[in-house]
């Protein structure tokens, strides 16, 4: 995937479209990294202070990895692998090797450039050696099927089950959680075939379980034949691969994978079941009838309420469900908000972790979560009563999670990463003072306090499981371990009565299953025996008795069920609670001494190829374009130079630009020519249409500052050599005549954009920009002076319908002022391009969009996401220029005079991978229709 940044140049123009204004949510460095290097045999270790720490680990991980894989693929990578380490996910996202927004639920990546892998290290040490075997296959791949070939990587693009199921195979990282999606899938007979393109999550399972059922027929020489015919018939697609590796068809290979699927299964669900034989289900509609996902469960006082997430909108929200009828009660979240990006939500917004992410307070007022705000999380209080936001408090630390409330309603207790260590922290809402409870070397997490609220009981990992301790709050060194078996333990919560602990295992078969244990005696009791997986049970009291709810996955989806404890089924005893001496850590195959001495620091920043795309296409004027782009990069992608060269319409363009991205300030400059034109014509002064040509030479230096997410100031300074026909008033009439000027300029802008988007567009939000230029005339004074807004609002009406209005305004004065044009395309339909001209211009519209069809399945074609629009345009241009005033009204009694306006109907969809539209348009004058006929115009490209 070509993955490019944008960074907004605001060049004067001489004549500029109406539309082409940048817009764009901010992705802002908050830190500074100073970066250094540490080799290894197969490695080079990027890390800052923050990291170093970690380093020790980090290599020893990573040259395991690599000694593991060289031998299963019996390959060597030819050159050291650059490793960029980050100490937390918070600073993972502000890097820039993938210069796009990075969401909480990407963990790492790699990337063909270079074989580089990109990864945070704030998880249990475990997890950490397998995601880097995980990232390390990619390396592997990219030298295997590309040949270290950085064009062959761009231009292939095998499917994602195959590139992410392998690594996922050879990275050894599934969990149980990951586990129980096949196992699931499996269960319901949701298999699909190798020739589908699966995306998401459940390419990686699916994927996994191909290589494994490749390696178990096959052989792991088989296992590497599939691999490198892979490689051989790269582009050919899957079934050339399989009959050249195993002389099979894809639907032979379908059915053998199925069978021995329910083979490989069958063992371990043949006496489990749904969750629905375990007690009710809690169901809330979804969208047009769908299913949503409801997790993290927890439990009001009073036990007549469950909060959880929901996606019963399509957004993960914060529901009360009512008990007694396990129905939606009411919706605690607002449905657009900036006052947060996300909600930290597993398995929803950000990846897989231990226990939930809601807690309720001992009143019931007020139910809390933590939510990404700006660089890290907050923790947020939603009214339970009403519903919406009650307070807000930021929290230091990076990762914070799992939030659960003292007895008393003073503390909140959660699980965070800082110093290079996960801990159990402890926050005063009276004072916002931040304790460290745990502070020690484990992966600490999942904190629940005791009914007593003298203790706390969480989840704790350092080897290979996570397992239950408890924690004394006014002594932190008394520690007792209170689960023993093989397995991960989390998820718990206690009995009203503060008997018994609720809590998730994966103890037996690597299925988590929901138990409870009696604390006087230590007896385990089973609450559940699903397929796919039972996590997070809380208390609930009912008439009928106290009653556990639980998070269960079945049939692809996250729903709530209810269970009796006293059904449960005899499971053993635990050991006696022991005290906590010494723990024993994770052991990876290689240990990597590290020597401070073999420290590097970065001194030159080289470029390097980074990217390259050739596109030919159509422009937004339907004249043809061809693009030649190429990227150049640092290692950290904080230094790059684009060269853009274009072709439009018989005009060869070029722009060269150097960025600068290293900080919150990002600064550049760029080196252009670039030669349009815009169209005057019979709308003004009787002309015939012609096409006026211009062109700019110039060089431009530029910064933008990001003041939040939403919104940035920007400028920008520079030097242009413009020629183009300029409007002079004759004794003849109207002329142009050729006029060439040396332009210095200023120029400063201020942008917003809080846009929410669906998959076809944006759906609700607003955004915005307000540029002041200012052009010098070298002979003095000013050539032009010039202010423009553009402004889009977008009102969702219901999950896929919005009003969309845009209004667009520019003035221009000066002793040559700039011209702006619009016209046609979505701009003012049912009128010729660009031949709505003036010095000063402005133009609103107003659209009411709407799905018209899903989905259209033809024997040689499939459509998806059939979008049709009513839509209004009204606008108006005119020149006042030193020596020509155009005389100009735009309304008089109620009709347009000047101005001019349309109406129409209009549908836009997805053909060949380009937005495709279609408008029928009549002209009119707030009065009387003045087409005869609808005016229809085609066109290719992306609606405001």
């Amino acid at each position: 995937m070509k993955l490019r940044l944008i960074v907004p140049v605001l060049a004067l123009l001489l004549a500029s479209s109406a539309a082409a204004q940048y817009f764009g949510k901010n992705k802002v460095r908050y830190d500074t990294f100073r970066w250094k290097v540490y080799p290894t045999p197969h490695f080079r270790i990027s890390f800052y202070d923050h990291v170093e720490p970690s380093l020790p680990k980090l290599a020893s991980f990573a040259e395991s990895a690599y000694d593991e894989l060289a031998r299963k693929l019996n390959y060597q990578v030819p050159d050291p692998i650059p490793l960029i380490a980050f100490a937390t996910h918070a600073e993972f996202e502000q890097n820039n090797v993938i210069a796009e927004f990075i969401p909480e639920g990407v963990g790492a990546f790699a990337v063909p450039a270079r074989n580089r892998m990109v990864l945070p290290v704030d998880m249990p040490d475990q997890q950490l050696q397998q995601l880097i075997q995980h990232e390390l296959t990619h390396v592997f791949q990219f030298e295997i099927m590309y040949q270290g070939r950085l064009g062959k990587a761009l231009a292939m693009s095998p499917p994602q089950w195959f590139m992410e199921g392998m690594a996922s195979y050879f990275g050894n990282d599934e969990d149980a959680m990951a586990k129980a999606v096949m196992r699931d899938a499996v269960a319901s007979d949701r298999v699909p075939s190798v020739m589908v393109d699966i995306q998401g999550y459940a390419a990686y399972r699916f994927g996994h379980m191909v290589f494994q059922f490749v390696e178990a027929e096959w052989g792991q020489d088989g296992l590497r034949d599939f691999i490198y015919e892979f490689r051989n018939t790269l582009g050919s697609g899957v079934a050339k691969a399989l009959k050249r590796a195993f002389d099979i068809e894809p639907d032979e290979f379908d059915a053998r994978f199925r069978a021995w699927l329910r083979k490989f299964y069958q063992p371990t669900i043949a006496d489990r079941a749904d969750p629905r034989e375990f007690g009710r289900e809690f169901r809330i509609a979804g969208p047009e009838g769908t299913r949503s996902y409801e997790t993290s469960p927890i439990a009001s006082p009073s036990g007549d309420l469950i909060a959880a997430f929901s996606t019963y909108r399509e957004n993960i929200d914060i529901v009360l469900l009512g008990v007694p009828d396990r129905s939606l009660f009411r919706t605690l979240t607002p449905r657009e908000t900036t006052d947060y990006q996300y909600l930290v939500a597993q398995m929803l917004t950000v990846g897989p972790d231990r226990g939930r992410d809601l807690a309720f307070s001992p009143n019931g007022d007020r139910v809390a979560a933590f939510a990404r705000h700006e660089r890290g999380r907050m923790l947020v209080f939603f009214n339970a009563l009403s519903g919406g936001i009650e307070r807000t408090i930021p929290v230091d630390v990076d990762q914070a999670m799992q939030p659960a409330y003292s007895p008393d309603g003073t503390t909140i207790a959660f699980h965070a990463y800082a110093g290079g260590h996960s801990d159990i922290y402890l926050l005063d809402l009276a004072t916002d003072k931040l304790t460290n409870l745990t502070n020690d070397e484990a992966y600490d997490s999942d904190p629940v306090f005791t009914p007593d609220g003298k203790r706390i009981v969480y989840s704790s990992q350092t080897a290979e499981n996570a397992k239950l301790f408890e924690i004394s709050l006014t002594n932190p060194t008394e520690r007792q371990q209170l689960t023993f078996a093989a397995g991960n333990d989390e998820g718990s919560s206690f009995s009203r009565d503060g008997k018994h602990i609720f809590f998730t295992s994966d103890r037996d078969g690597g299925i988590y299953d929901v138990y409870m244990l009696a604390l006087d005696t230590h007896d385990l009791t089973r609450l559940t025996r699903v397929v796919g997986a039972a996590t997070n049970p809380v208390a609930v009291p009912t008439r009928d008795g106290e009653r556990v709810v639980y998070q269960a996955y079945t049939k692809g989806h996250f729903w709530l069920y209810e269970t009796d404890p006293v059904e449960g089924k005899p499971a053993g005893k635990e050991e006696a609670p022991q005290e906590v001496k010494e723990r024993q850590p994770y052991v990876p195959a290689v240990t990597v001494t590290v020597s401070k001495d073999k420290i590097e620091a970065v001194k030159k920043r080289q470029l390097f190829i980074d990217g390259a795309q050739v596109l030919v296409g159509v422009n937004s004027d339907n004249t043809l374009v061809s693009q030649t782009y190429l990227s150049f990069a640092d290692q950290y992608g904080d230094r790059r130079f684009d060269l853009l060269l274009e072709s439009v319409s018989g005009f060869s363009n070029f722009q060269f630009t150097y960025l600068e991205l290293a900080k919150r300030m990002q600064w550049g400059a760029t080196v252009f020519d670039n030669r349009q034109y815009y169209v005057y014509g019979a709308s003004l002064e009787g002309n015939v249409l012609r096409q006026r040509v211009y062109r700019e030479t110039g060089v431009a230096a530029f910064a933008q500052y990001p003041l939040s997410l939403y919104h940035r100031v920007g400028g920008a300074v520079g030097y242009i050599d413009r020629s183009a026909a300029y409007p002079v008033q004759t004794e003849f009439g109207l002329a142009f005549v050729d006029v060439e000027d040396k332009v210095p300029f200023v120029q400063a802008s201020f942008t917003g954009d809080t846009v929410s988007w669906q998959s076809y567009g944006p759906h609700a939000g607003r955004r915005y920009q307000l540029t002041l230029s200012n052009a010098f005339n070298t002979g003095g004074g000013t050539l032009s002076r010039d202010v423009t807004f553009d402004g889009r609002q977008y009102l969702p009406l219901s999950r896929r319908n919005e009003l969309a209005l845009r209004l667009y305004a520019t003035l221009a004065n000066g002793d040559r002022p700039n011209i702006n044009y619009f016209g046609g395309l979505d701009t003012l339909r049912g009128f010729d391009y660009n031949t709505l001209v003036g010095n000063r211009a402005a133009y609103l519209n107003a659209e009411w969009r709407f799905p018209l069809i899903d989905r259209l399945i033809l024997p040689w074609l499939q459509l998806a996401e059939v979008r049709g629009r009513f839509f209004l345009d009204v606008g108006g241009a005119y020149f006042d220029v030193p020596g020509y005033k155009q005389d100009f009204t735009c309304m008089s009694d109620g009709r347009l005079q000047d101005c001019v306006s349309s109406y129409g109907f209009g549908m836009s969809l997805y053909l060949f991978g380009l937005p495709v539209n279609w408008d029928f348009s009549k002209q009119w004058d707030f009065k009387h229709t003045i087409s005869r006929g609808a005016q229809t115009s085609f066109w290719v490209g992306f609606q405001f």
